[in-house]
Protein backbone atom coordinates (compact mmCIF):
# COMPACT_ATOMS: atom_id res chain seq x y z
CA UNK A 1 0.00 0.00 0.00
CA UNK A 2 1.71 3.13 -1.01
CA UNK A 3 1.75 5.58 2.24
CA UNK A 4 0.34 9.04 1.07
CA UNK A 5 -0.30 11.85 3.44
CA UNK A 6 -2.57 15.13 2.99
CA UNK A 7 0.41 17.64 3.50
CA UNK A 8 2.44 16.43 0.43
CA UNK A 9 4.79 19.07 -1.46
CA UNK A 10 4.22 21.47 2.39
CA UNK A 11 7.34 22.60 3.77
CA UNK A 12 7.17 22.09 7.96
CA UNK A 13 9.44 22.79 10.71
CA UNK A 14 10.78 19.60 11.88
CA UNK A 15 8.93 19.50 15.43
CA UNK A 16 5.75 20.04 13.31
CA UNK A 17 6.38 17.56 10.90
CA UNK A 18 7.34 15.00 13.67
CA UNK A 19 3.97 15.58 15.34
CA UNK A 20 2.12 15.24 12.42
CA UNK A 21 3.88 11.89 11.34
CA UNK A 22 3.13 10.84 15.09
CA UNK A 23 -0.65 11.73 14.22
CA UNK A 24 -0.53 10.00 10.78
CA UNK A 25 0.74 6.44 12.54
CA UNK A 26 -1.61 6.61 15.44
CA UNK A 27 -4.60 7.16 13.64
CA UNK A 28 -4.10 3.21 12.20
CA UNK A 29 -4.72 4.71 8.26
CA UNK A 30 -1.80 2.62 7.59
CA UNK A 31 -1.52 -1.19 8.09
CA UNK A 32 1.59 -2.54 9.43
CA UNK A 33 4.23 -3.46 7.55
CA UNK A 34 3.54 -0.45 5.09
CA UNK A 35 6.46 0.90 4.04
CA UNK A 36 7.92 4.59 5.18
CA UNK A 37 9.29 7.16 3.97
CA UNK A 38 13.49 7.02 3.22
CA UNK A 39 15.16 10.01 4.76
CA UNK A 40 15.68 11.55 0.77
CA UNK A 41 11.70 10.81 0.50
CA UNK A 42 10.93 12.45 3.26
CA UNK A 43 13.18 15.43 3.31
CA UNK A 44 11.87 15.91 -0.46
CA UNK A 45 8.52 16.02 0.28
CA UNK A 46 8.72 18.12 3.39
CA UNK A 47 11.11 20.71 2.41
CA UNK A 48 14.01 19.54 5.16
CA UNK A 49 17.21 18.51 4.98
CA UNK A 50 18.20 14.47 4.64
CA UNK A 51 20.05 14.88 8.23
CA UNK A 52 16.82 16.08 9.84
CA UNK A 53 14.68 13.68 8.26
CA UNK A 54 17.12 11.04 9.76
CA UNK A 55 16.82 12.62 13.23
CA UNK A 56 12.58 12.82 12.65
CA UNK A 57 13.04 8.62 11.61
CA UNK A 58 15.16 8.39 14.27
CA UNK A 59 12.25 9.08 16.84
CA UNK A 60 9.56 7.62 15.09
CA UNK A 61 11.89 4.39 15.99
CA UNK A 62 12.58 5.32 19.42
CA UNK A 63 8.60 5.61 19.64
CA UNK A 64 8.00 2.35 17.78
CA UNK A 65 6.00 3.56 15.25
CA UNK A 66 8.21 2.56 12.84
CA UNK A 67 11.16 0.34 12.55
CA UNK A 68 14.18 0.12 10.02
CA UNK A 69 15.18 -3.45 8.33
CA UNK A 70 18.73 -2.86 7.14
CA UNK A 71 18.87 -3.03 3.45
CA UNK A 72 15.28 -2.62 2.24
CA UNK A 73 13.90 0.50 4.67
CA UNK A 74 11.80 1.51 7.30
CA UNK A 75 8.09 0.29 7.76
CA UNK A 76 5.24 0.64 9.46
CA UNK A 77 5.12 -0.88 13.09
CA UNK A 78 2.20 -3.29 14.64
CA UNK A 79 2.36 -0.86 17.73
CA UNK A 80 1.31 2.07 15.42
CA UNK A 81 -2.06 1.57 15.36
CA UNK A 82 -2.20 0.94 18.92
CA UNK A 83 -0.55 3.90 19.85
CA UNK A 84 -2.41 6.59 21.54
CA UNK A 85 -0.13 10.51 21.60
CA UNK A 86 -0.92 12.21 24.89
CA UNK A 87 -2.86 16.02 24.11
CA UNK A 88 -2.34 18.93 26.00
CA UNK A 89 -4.75 21.97 25.32
CA UNK A 90 -2.66 25.52 26.09
CA UNK A 91 -5.65 28.05 26.91
CA UNK A 92 -4.26 31.27 26.72
CA UNK A 93 -5.69 34.88 25.30
CA UNK A 94 -3.15 36.72 23.15
CA UNK A 95 -3.60 39.15 20.58
CA UNK A 96 -2.25 37.71 16.91
CA UNK A 97 -1.41 41.27 15.53
CA UNK A 98 0.01 43.24 18.56
CA UNK A 99 3.65 43.89 17.85
CA UNK A 100 4.88 42.58 21.41
CA UNK A 101 3.68 39.13 20.93
CA UNK A 102 6.52 37.30 19.64
CA UNK A 103 9.00 38.76 22.68
CA UNK A 104 6.05 38.19 25.43
CA UNK A 105 7.05 35.57 28.34
CA UNK A 106 3.44 33.87 27.10
CA UNK A 107 4.52 33.46 23.94
CA UNK A 108 7.96 32.08 24.47
CA UNK A 109 6.36 29.65 27.31
CA UNK A 110 3.60 28.41 25.03
CA UNK A 111 6.76 27.81 21.70
CA UNK A 112 9.05 25.80 24.66
CA UNK A 113 6.16 23.89 25.56
CA UNK A 114 5.09 22.79 22.16
CA UNK A 115 8.98 21.81 21.54
CA UNK A 116 8.91 20.08 24.64
CA UNK A 117 5.93 18.06 24.06
CA UNK A 118 7.61 17.11 20.15
CA UNK A 119 10.16 15.86 21.91
CA UNK A 120 8.62 13.56 23.97
CA UNK A 121 6.14 12.22 22.00
CA UNK A 122 2.91 13.86 22.70
CA UNK A 123 1.01 16.92 21.00
CA UNK A 124 0.51 20.35 22.44
CA UNK A 125 -2.65 22.56 20.95
CA UNK A 126 -2.39 25.98 21.38
CA UNK A 127 -6.19 27.88 21.90
CA UNK A 128 -6.29 31.18 21.67
CA UNK A 129 -9.23 32.77 23.05
CA UNK A 130 -8.86 35.61 20.45
CA UNK A 131 -9.89 33.47 17.90
CA UNK A 132 -12.99 33.45 16.79
CA UNK A 133 -13.13 29.59 16.28
CA UNK A 134 -11.71 28.91 20.27
CA UNK A 135 -15.19 27.01 21.40
CA UNK A 136 -15.33 24.36 19.01
CA UNK A 137 -11.76 23.69 18.83
CA UNK A 138 -11.40 23.07 22.87
CA UNK A 139 -14.92 21.75 22.68
CA UNK A 140 -13.18 18.77 20.01
CA UNK A 141 -9.73 18.54 21.84
CA UNK A 142 -12.60 17.55 24.35
CA UNK A 143 -14.10 14.66 22.86
CA UNK A 144 -10.59 13.24 21.50
CA UNK A 145 -9.21 13.01 25.15
CA UNK A 146 -7.25 15.59 26.61
CA UNK A 147 -4.41 14.67 28.82
CA UNK A 148 -3.84 18.33 30.72
CA UNK A 149 -4.59 21.60 30.43
CA UNK A 150 -2.44 24.81 31.06
CA UNK A 151 -3.98 27.83 31.56
CA UNK A 152 -1.75 31.15 30.76
CA UNK A 153 -2.77 34.92 32.29
CA UNK A 154 -5.12 36.56 32.09
CA UNK A 155 -7.23 34.69 34.23
CA UNK A 156 -9.88 37.12 34.19
CA UNK A 157 -10.77 37.08 30.55
CA UNK A 158 -14.68 36.26 30.61
CA UNK A 159 -13.71 33.24 27.79
CA UNK A 160 -10.89 31.89 29.91
CA UNK A 161 -13.11 32.43 32.86
CA UNK A 162 -14.84 30.05 31.46
CA UNK A 163 -13.40 27.49 30.47
CA UNK A 164 -11.65 27.10 33.66
CA UNK A 165 -14.87 26.67 35.55
CA UNK A 166 -15.37 24.01 32.83
CA UNK A 167 -12.37 21.80 33.95
CA UNK A 168 -13.45 21.79 37.51
CA UNK A 169 -15.76 19.04 36.47
CA UNK A 170 -12.91 16.99 34.10
CA UNK A 171 -10.68 14.69 35.87
CA UNK A 172 -7.64 15.59 34.24
CA UNK A 173 -4.40 17.69 35.87
CA UNK A 174 -4.87 21.50 34.94
CA UNK A 175 -2.09 23.87 35.57
CA UNK A 176 -1.95 27.83 36.23
CA UNK A 177 1.24 29.41 34.75
CA UNK A 178 1.60 33.01 36.03
CA UNK A 179 4.17 35.33 37.82
CA UNK A 180 2.26 38.86 36.81
CA UNK A 181 -1.59 38.05 37.77
CA UNK A 182 -3.82 36.48 41.04
CA UNK A 183 -4.45 32.80 40.22
CA UNK A 184 -8.08 31.81 40.40
CA UNK A 185 -9.15 29.55 43.17
CA UNK A 186 -6.82 26.23 42.98
CA UNK A 187 -8.70 24.00 44.45
CA UNK A 188 -8.49 21.26 41.38
CA UNK A 189 -5.06 22.78 39.71
CA UNK A 190 -1.35 23.13 40.14
CA UNK A 191 0.76 25.73 39.88
CA UNK A 192 4.34 27.15 38.14
CA UNK A 193 6.45 30.30 38.93
CA UNK A 194 9.58 31.37 37.55
CA UNK A 195 11.22 32.55 41.59
CA UNK A 196 11.31 35.73 41.74
CA UNK A 197 13.13 36.29 44.70
CA UNK A 198 16.07 34.45 43.42
CA UNK A 199 16.20 36.76 39.91
CA UNK A 200 16.64 39.85 42.43
CA UNK A 201 19.72 37.82 44.45
CA UNK A 202 21.32 36.63 41.58
CA UNK A 203 21.27 40.15 39.58
CA UNK A 204 22.27 41.58 43.78
CA UNK A 205 25.26 39.01 43.83
CA UNK A 206 26.57 39.80 40.36
CA UNK A 207 27.12 42.82 41.30
CA UNK A 208 28.46 42.60 44.86
CA UNK A 209 30.88 40.08 42.76
CA UNK A 210 32.56 43.10 40.88
CA UNK A 211 32.72 44.93 43.85
CA UNK A 212 29.81 47.19 44.10
CA UNK A 213 28.14 47.74 47.41
CA UNK A 214 26.28 51.02 46.83
CA UNK A 215 23.72 49.37 44.62
CA UNK A 216 19.93 50.67 43.87
CA UNK A 217 17.41 48.01 43.17
CA UNK A 218 14.44 49.99 41.18
CA UNK A 219 10.71 49.03 40.46
CA UNK A 220 7.54 50.94 38.81
CA UNK A 221 4.98 50.92 41.09
CA UNK A 222 2.52 49.33 39.03
CA UNK A 223 4.27 45.99 38.57
CA UNK A 224 2.44 43.10 40.32
CA UNK A 225 3.98 40.87 43.19
CA UNK A 226 6.97 39.64 40.90
CA UNK A 227 8.78 42.71 41.23
CA UNK A 228 8.10 42.75 45.10
CA UNK A 229 9.74 39.86 45.31
CA UNK A 230 12.78 40.64 42.88
CA UNK A 231 13.28 43.71 45.59
CA UNK A 232 13.02 40.84 48.11
CA UNK A 233 16.22 38.94 46.85
CA UNK A 234 18.20 42.15 46.65
CA UNK A 235 17.91 42.45 50.30
CA UNK A 236 18.96 39.08 50.68
CA UNK A 237 21.95 39.32 49.01
CA UNK A 238 22.77 42.75 50.63
CA UNK A 239 22.31 41.15 54.11
CA UNK A 240 24.78 38.05 53.42
CA UNK A 241 27.16 40.11 52.35
CA UNK A 242 26.24 42.47 55.22
CA UNK A 243 26.09 45.63 53.17
CA UNK A 244 24.71 48.10 55.65
CA UNK A 245 20.74 49.56 54.82
CA UNK A 246 22.32 53.43 54.66
CA UNK A 247 24.15 51.66 51.46
CA UNK A 248 20.89 50.26 49.89
CA UNK A 249 18.70 52.17 47.58
CA UNK A 250 14.99 51.06 46.99
CA UNK A 251 13.27 53.05 44.32
CA UNK A 252 9.54 52.52 43.70
CA UNK A 253 8.84 55.12 40.62
CA UNK A 254 4.89 56.07 40.13
CA UNK A 255 3.85 55.56 36.76
CA UNK A 256 3.39 59.27 36.15
CA UNK A 257 7.27 59.74 36.90
CA UNK A 258 8.71 57.78 34.43
CA UNK A 259 9.49 60.82 31.39
CA UNK A 260 13.06 61.11 30.44
CA UNK A 261 13.63 64.30 32.25
CA UNK A 262 12.28 62.35 35.55
CA UNK A 263 14.63 59.29 34.91
CA UNK A 264 17.52 61.38 34.54
CA UNK A 265 16.64 63.58 37.38
CA UNK A 266 16.54 60.10 39.42
CA UNK A 267 20.23 58.85 37.49
CA UNK A 268 21.31 62.20 38.93
CA UNK A 269 20.37 61.63 42.36
CA UNK A 270 21.25 58.29 42.59
CA UNK A 271 25.09 59.11 41.40
CA UNK A 272 24.99 62.09 43.71
CA UNK A 273 24.17 59.82 47.12
CA UNK A 274 27.38 56.83 45.79
CA UNK A 275 25.17 54.94 43.34
CA UNK A 276 27.79 52.92 41.25
CA UNK A 277 25.28 49.82 40.13
CA UNK A 278 21.31 49.54 39.34
CA UNK A 279 18.97 46.15 39.94
CA UNK A 280 15.70 46.87 37.36
CA UNK A 281 13.15 44.87 38.07
CA UNK A 282 12.65 43.91 34.53
CA UNK A 283 14.47 44.68 31.01
CA UNK A 284 12.33 47.33 29.56
CA UNK A 285 12.95 49.70 32.50
CA UNK A 286 16.51 49.05 32.73
CA UNK A 287 16.04 49.99 28.30
CA UNK A 288 14.16 53.54 29.65
CA UNK A 289 16.86 54.06 32.58
CA UNK A 290 19.78 53.50 29.83
CA UNK A 291 18.35 55.77 27.28
CA UNK A 292 17.92 58.44 30.44
CA UNK A 293 21.77 58.35 31.55
CA UNK A 294 22.60 58.30 27.81
CA UNK A 295 20.82 61.36 27.00
CA UNK A 296 22.70 62.85 30.29
CA UNK A 297 26.12 61.85 28.88
CA UNK A 298 26.16 58.54 30.67
CA UNK A 299 28.12 55.64 29.94
CA UNK A 300 27.29 51.96 31.01
CA UNK A 301 29.27 50.53 32.64
CA UNK A 302 31.82 53.29 32.68
CA UNK A 303 29.94 55.61 34.95
CA UNK A 304 27.15 53.12 36.14
CA UNK A 305 26.66 49.08 35.76
CA UNK A 306 22.69 47.99 35.24
CA UNK A 307 21.41 44.99 35.25
CA UNK A 308 17.80 43.90 34.41
CA UNK A 309 15.71 40.26 34.57
CA UNK A 310 13.62 38.64 31.66
CA UNK A 311 16.32 38.52 29.00
CA UNK A 312 13.60 39.98 26.08
CA UNK A 313 14.65 42.19 22.56
CA UNK A 314 15.53 45.07 24.67
CA UNK A 315 18.09 43.10 26.66
CA UNK A 316 19.21 41.78 23.21
CA UNK A 317 19.54 44.80 21.80
CA UNK A 318 21.36 47.13 23.95
CA UNK A 319 23.84 44.37 25.30
CA UNK A 320 22.26 44.21 28.81
CA UNK A 321 23.51 41.62 31.45
CA UNK A 322 20.47 40.54 32.37
CA UNK A 323 18.85 37.79 34.87
CA UNK A 324 17.03 35.06 32.06
CA UNK A 325 13.71 33.26 33.04
CA UNK A 326 14.70 30.16 31.00
CA UNK A 327 11.34 29.08 29.08
CA UNK A 328 12.74 25.58 28.34
CA UNK A 329 13.26 24.77 31.82
CA UNK A 330 9.23 26.08 32.70
CA UNK A 331 8.02 23.88 30.09
CA UNK A 332 9.76 21.06 30.91
CA UNK A 333 8.56 21.29 34.23
CA UNK A 334 5.16 21.36 32.92
CA UNK A 335 5.33 18.45 31.20
CA UNK A 336 7.09 16.48 34.33
CA UNK A 337 3.93 17.56 36.47
CA UNK A 338 1.39 16.75 33.56
CA UNK A 339 2.80 12.95 33.54
CA UNK A 340 3.70 12.45 37.38
CA UNK A 341 0.51 14.91 38.71
CA UNK A 342 0.43 12.01 41.55
CA UNK A 343 3.82 13.52 43.01
CA UNK A 344 2.70 16.55 43.30
CA UNK A 345 0.90 18.82 45.52
CA UNK A 346 -1.68 20.90 44.65
CA UNK A 347 -1.43 23.69 47.23
CA UNK A 348 2.66 24.29 46.65
CA UNK A 349 3.71 25.92 43.46
CA UNK A 350 6.44 24.51 41.28
CA UNK A 351 9.06 26.96 40.85
CA UNK A 352 11.90 26.83 38.43
CA UNK A 353 14.98 29.05 38.62
CA UNK A 354 16.69 32.00 36.86
CA UNK A 355 20.46 32.24 35.51
CA UNK A 356 23.10 35.42 34.66
CA UNK A 357 23.04 35.97 31.30
CA UNK A 358 26.18 38.40 31.08
CA UNK A 359 27.01 41.04 28.57
CA UNK A 360 27.53 44.33 28.30
CA UNK A 361 26.19 46.91 30.85
CA UNK A 362 28.18 45.67 34.35
CA UNK A 363 31.82 46.45 35.03
CA UNK A 364 33.59 47.32 38.23
CA UNK A 365 32.50 50.42 40.46
CA UNK A 366 33.42 53.92 39.00
CA UNK A 367 33.55 57.13 40.49
CA UNK A 368 30.66 58.51 41.86
CA UNK A 369 31.33 62.31 40.61
CA UNK A 370 28.00 64.06 38.66
CA UNK A 371 28.95 66.19 35.90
Amino acid sequence: MPLTTDTTGQRMRPNRLLDHLRGVLASGHYAPGTKFYSNNTLAKRFGISPPTAGKVLDSLCSDGLVQRVKGSGTYVTEHAKHHRIRQYAMVAWMEVGHPALRGSERYQLLISFEEVCNQDGCAAQVINVDDPEFEPRFQSLIEKGLDGILFLPPFDHPSVARIIEQTRAMDIPVIYWSDTEDLPELDHAYRTRFDSSQCGMIATEHLLSMGHEHIAAIRRSSFGQWSLERIDGYHQAMAQARIPKSQRHVVHIPDDCLSPSQLTDLLRQLKHDGCTAIVASNDALAYELILAGRAIGLQFPKDLSIIGVDNRGPAILLGLTTIELPAMDMAGAITRIFQNHEQYDQQTPVTVGCRLISRNTVGPPANTNVS
